[in-house]
């Protein structure tokens, strides 16, 4: 708590540089790699139509809820460490593969990854490439338009309000080279037309709800 609640930057600072030589960051990543295996576990059996939980034992659903809460604990304790803190962020972001792979079960994980992505203009030029980048582009195909995704996308392409011109030629030649499973497309359907009377203004107002 004196970590997160720190109202004295230069304090926390400090505080956070010496989690860091202490070999704390460290162990915290070391914990969160060695739960790969249980969020590849989840994915696999929740993307197996009919499925889902049935595949999974109870006593490998409790042991999934345990592992996913002492996850969850890490990832707090990691977003903590890093928040604000540019030396640390590059320490992590060695590690940032690591993280990726927790994406869909850990929403935390992401947050980690955007306060990073968003506040560290050297991580951006030097941490992401195409790799990270790729990795971005997979989740948002296969989750639909996931909104988390989509922010992470946005966060490799600016930074601190400055845009990051690498990160960006690369996200558009991913994302637009093949739109058909990642852009929302709309269609008109003029099979069902009808007369409609136009409010003031030009715009469309309909006299009953839809």
């Amino acid at each position: 708590d004196g970590l997160v609640n720190m109202s004295d930057a230069a304090l926390r600072a400090k505080r956070q540089s010496i989690f860091r030589e202490q070999g704390v960051i460290k162990f915290v990543l070391m914990l969160v790699n060695d739960f790969i295996p249980m969020s590849k576990m989840v994915d696999a059996a929740a993307s197996e139509p009919g499925k889902k939980k049935k595949g999974i034992s109870e006593n490998m659903q409790a042991l999934n809820r345990m592992t996913t809460k002492i996850l969850s604990n890490a990832l707090i304790v990691l977003y903590e460490l890093i928040k604000d803190n540019a030396v640390n962020q590059m320490y992590v972001a060695d590690f940032m593969p690591v993280l990726l792979a927790h994406l869909n079960n850990q929403p935390l994980a992401g947050k980690c990854v955007t306060e990073m992505l968003g506040n560290n203009m050297e991580l951006q030029e030097t941490k992401i490439g195409t790799r990270e980048i790729g990795i971005f582009v997979e989740k948002l195909r296969k989750s639909g338009m996931n909104k988390m995704y989509l922010e992470l996308l946005q966060s490799c392409c600016s930074c601190q309000g400055k845009g990051v011109d690498g990160n960006q030629c690369k996200v558009a030649d991913m994302v637009l080279g093949d739109i058909n499973d990642i852009i929302v497309q709309i269609h008109a359907d003029n099979s069902k037309v009808g007369a409609t009377l136009w409010g003031v203004g030009g715009l469309y107002i309909p006299e009953a709800p839809i």
